[in-house]
C-alpha cells in the first residue's frame, strides 16, 4: 500500500476503540462517492482582480459547557434521508418491543437491540453505541474493516462470515472423536473461508487463497452477485493484511457494514449503523 493510502488510513475519524484497520465510513465520503453534492467555493476578490474582503463574521452560538447534543437520524426505506430524533437523555434504549425508540415491524431486531450513552472522562465526553447481545447483532458502516475469526459483513443485500480453522476454533467433538466428520469440516490450522449465511442456513463457502478478492455484480468479479440488485458492479475488495484479511468499500452507493459490538464516537464525529432492516445515523456535534 502506497504512503497515500497510509496517510488516509491514519486519519481522526479512525477511532481507537475500533479494531485495527477498521475505518468508519463518514457522511461526507458517501455523498462525495455518490456525487451527491457538488461544492463550489465562490471565487475571492482577489480572483477577480480586486482587493479581498475582511470577513467578521459570527458563528451560531452552542454550548461549550455540556456535551453536544446527538443526532439520531432514522433512514427512510431506500433513502439517506428520514426521521430525526434529538436525544437528550445520557441512555437512550432501541428495540422492537422496548426502548425509547421501537421498530415493531421488523422481527430481525432483537426486544431490546441496542443503546445509545453519555459518557465523561477527565471532562471530555463521548457517546457509544452498545449491542445488548442482540441475535443478529450490530453492524456498522465501514470504509475499510479488519476480518478476524467469525467476522461478518453485509454487502448488497447479502450477509458473510469469515472463519480461520484452528484447533482451538473447533468443537471438542470434532478435535477428538475420531469418528465419521462432515465433508470438509477439517481444514488445515490457518485456512481462512468466506460463507454466505443464508436465512435457511449456509450458503456457498470460498477457500480464501489469493491475494485479493473482488465482490459485486460484475460476472468479472471473484465473487459474483449477479441477481443482486443492491450490490455495485465492483462493490467491495478483500485483501490479504499483515494482520489477516480486510475489506475495503469502493465507493458503492449501499457500502459495506461490519458487525461490531461497540463504537464509541467523539465530538464531530458520526455513524451509520444498521440493525435488523432499519438503517440509522448518529451524528455528535456534525454541521448538516
Amino acid at each position: 500500500m502506497n504512503g497515500k493510502h497510509d496517510r488516509d488510513d491514519r486519519r481522526s475519524d479512525n477511532l481507537s476503540d475500533l479494531p485495527p484497520e477498521t475505518i468508519l465510513e463518514t457522511d461526507e465520503e458517501m455523498r462525495r462517492a455518490q456525487d451527491a453534492i457538488q461544492r463550489t467555493k465562490p471565487r475571492s476578490d482577489h480572483s477577480r482582480g480586486g482587493q479581498a474582503k475582511e470577513t467578521n463574521a459570527s458563528v451560531f452560538y452552542r454550548p461549550t459547557l455540556r456535551p453536544p447534543m446527538p443526532i439520531l437520524k432514522v433512514c427512510d426505506d431506500g433513502k439517506s434521508t428520514g426521521e430525526i430524533v434529538r436525544i437528550r437523555t445520557e441512555h437512550f434504549l432501541i428495540g422492537r418491543t422496548e426502548g425509547d425508540f421501537r421498530f415493531p415491524n421488523d422481527p430481525q431486531i432483537s426486544a431490546r437491540h441496542l443503546i445509545i450513552s453519555s459518557h465523561q472522562t477527565d471532562g471530555s465526553h463521548s457517546w457509544s453505541i452498545s449491542d445488548l447481545q442482540s441475535e443478529n447483532g450490530l453492524f456498522v458502516r465501514v470504509r475499510k474493516g479488519l476480518l478476524q475469526h467469525n467476522s461478518e459483513f453485509l454487502l448488497g443485500g447479502g450477509k458473510y462470515r469469515i472463519e480461520v480453522a484452528s484447533n482451538s476454533n473447533q468443537s471438542p467433538n470434532r478435535r477428538h472423536s475420531g469418528g465419521t466428520q462432515n465433508w470438509g469440516s477439517s481444514l488445515p490450522d490457518g485456512t481462512t473461508t468466506l460463507t454466505e449465511v443464508l436465512s435457511d442456513g449456509h450458503g456457498e463457502r470460498i477457500v480464501l487463497v489469493k491475494a485479493g478478492y473482488w465482490i459485486g455484480r460484475d460476472a468479472t468479479c471473484d465473487i459474483v452477485r449477479r441477481d443482486d440488485i443492491f450490490a455495485s458492479r465492483r462493490h467491495a475488495q478483500i485483501l490479504r493484511s499483515a494482520n489477516g484479511w480486510t475489506i475495503t468499500n469502493n465507493k458503492a452507493r449501499n457500502g459495506v457494514w461490519l458487525k461490531i459490538p461497540i463504537v464509541n464516537l467523539r465530538h464531530g464525529q458520526e455513524c451509520y449503523f444498521q440493525i435488523g432492516e432499519q438503517r440509522l445515523c448518529l451524528s455528535i456535534g456534525v454541521d448538516k
